[in-house]
């Protein structure tokens, strides 16, 4: 019999050593179960960490981000600042003037299977938290096959059994093997296991076989992978919580420690000392002292214990034997620095005097791992409003009208509509604390340089004042080819040439959106009358 088997085996008699030792042992179980992830992460491949253990530190990182509060106060902190404030705002440049392509990304982004699951507040803020633990998310496309609409939709993490590239680039992307149990009926209790191929979403070669290996390829539902904290040749990212996760659990540890410490010292707060029977009439008096009073107040207010001589009574000093409940901020500042946030903002504690100047200066590094992140999600609904523009394309009764032009080398369609290739943007809102008197003095100053265009002068400010409908009036700034016009300036020229040709300058005012239409209005605004 080994030496676990006797410590770990049945025990009769009470025997303290062997007890300990079992404790000892299943520490070191514990421990060595909790330090899995750190051992098991590598691989003896370049294809990162295996996925079993990603899983695994995927579980535990939700673990942390639901029942640890700083963790779950670090996770919102960073959602707020990446996703707060109403959230990035999609429009399309260059795009056909013949046809509303901004229309179709808006319906696309505003539809409400697509706000439930990608889109909406709700839906960004747990995508960001799911992406700070797993490390993985992954957003399917369903596309009407008629109408060209797309719905997304969430894959979990656990599902996703492998990844399958080109054999000759890594870095390319082919299909998502996908393993999943489904009822065979609804209301049944019986289930059965599926294994499908989804292609990723810029993958189209030329041949599309319904299967492989026997399993179906899904093609139109392809997958976007949205990964962080990845190395070179990754298959698989890492959630932000898996570098912080020990820190954490070390820090409820020792903040436990520290309340089981007071806690006992707070049963022992009065030393008696006496000789012989004195001593056990002392026990007697202060057994009868009720626990929420005193010595010397055991009858309430003005009650008094009264000793004989030889018996003493005095406070247990404290000196020397508690601990600084600050002892743990290194292990505070462990879990904030993971987080990409300032331990003050971390803790909602104030801290030491200048910490103020000291938060400011966590600023800016704070801003620009958010700004990062954000450029993450940008890619991500880049590529989807992309697609949902060549599905409204490709569908026979699609709102758009044009053509997908295929890439051979890459193996990856665009869609064409009037010669080009329509562009998004994604817009967010400013990180910074500035005011709004301060973004709007920034922009007045950028636009005394002459060095922007008017447009983006105008996007700028429009975006700065929080308003909603950009997209909108911009397009009341531009003519029919997109070139700016200026409201006024041109309005006047419209007016003088209007009265030249002997037109009624009031009609020509009406052309301008944020002029009167009504005839007589436009004549009082034409005159200088309010």
């Amino acid at each position: 019999m080994g030496i676990l088997s006797r410590i770990l085996g049945p025990r009769t008699t009470h025997d303290p050593m062997t007890e300990f030792l079992a404790e000892e042992v299943e520490s070191l179980r514990s421990l060595a179960r909790e330090d899995r992830g750190w051992s098991h992460l590598g691989s003896d491949d370049d294809l990162g960490p295996t996925r079993e253990a990603l899983v695994e530190a995927a579980k535990s990182g939700r673990a942390l981000a639901v029942a640890h509060p700083l963790v779950r106060r670090g996770l919102s902190l960073r959602t707020s600042y990446v996703h707060g404030n109403g959230g990035p705002q999609l429009s399309v440049a260059d795009e056909d003037s013949s046809q509303d392509v901004a229309k179709v990304v808006l319906d696309w982004w505003t539809a409400r299977e697509n706000e439930a699951a990608l889109t909406g507040p709700e839906a960004r803020a747990r995508l960001e938290r799911s992406l700070s633990t797993d490390g993985n998310v992954f957003l399917a496309s369903f596309t009407n096959p008629r109408t060209g609409a797309m719905t997304v939709r969430t894959i979990p993490f656990e599902q996703i059994t492998a990844i399958h590239t080109d054999p000759e680039d890594r870095m390319k992307v082919w299909f998502f093997e996908r393993t999943y149990t489904r009822r065979t009926e609804a209301f049944s209790t019986a289930t059965e296991t599926i294994t499908v191929l989804h292609p990723e979403l810029t993958y189209a070669p030329s041949l599309r076989p319904k299967a492989i290996r026997g399993n179906p390829v899904l093609w139109d539902q392809p997958i976007r992978h949205v990964k962080v904290n990845d190395l070179d040749g990754w298959q698989y990212g890492i959630g932000d919580t898996y570098a912080i996760a020990p820190y954490a659990r070390g820090y409820r540890d020792f903040l436990n420690d520290w309340l089981r410490l007071m806690r006992s010292l707070s049963q022992f707060a009065w030393q008696a000392t006496a000789e012989g029977n004195r001593a056990k009439r002392a026990r007697q008096a202060l057994a009868r002292v009720p626990a929420n009073t005193a010595p010397g107040n055991e009858g309430g207010a003005g009650s008094t214990y009264v000793s004989a001589p030889g018996e003493k009574l005095e406070a247990i000093p404290k000196t020397g034997a508690t601990i600084d409940a600050d002892s743990g901020r290194p292990i505070l500042a462990m879990i904030a620095a993971g987080l990409d946030v300032p331990v003050t903002m971390l803790s909602t504690d104030p801290g030491v005097t200048g910490a103020r100047a000291t938060a400011e200066t966590l600023d800016e590094p704070m801003y620009l791992a958010m700004a990062a992140r954000r450029d993450v999600w940008t890619a991500v609904y880049r590529d989807l409003a992309e697609a949902a523009i060549e599905a409204a394309v490709r569908a026979p009764q699609g709102p758009l009208q044009g053509t997908i032009e295929r890439d051979p080398w890459t193996n990856t369609d665009r869609a064409i509509l009037g010669g080009a290739t329509p562009s998004i943007l994604v817009d967010w809102p400013d990180l910074s604390t500035a005011t709004v008197d301060q973004a709007v003095a920034a922009i007045k100053d950028a636009d005394s340089t002459g060095k922007l265009p008017p447009k983006v002068i105008a996007r700028l400010l429009l975006t700065a004042l929080g308003v909603d409908d950009i997209d909108d009036i911009l397009e009341e700034l531009t003519d029919d080819e997109g070139n700016w016009r200026d409201p006024y300036k041109t309005a006047g020229d419209a007016l003088v040439s209007a009265f030249n040709r002997g037109e009624d300058p009031a009609q020509a005012l009406g052309q301008y959106a944020r002029f009167p239409r009504d005839a007589a209005a436009a004549e009082s605004l034409i005159r200088g009358e309010s």
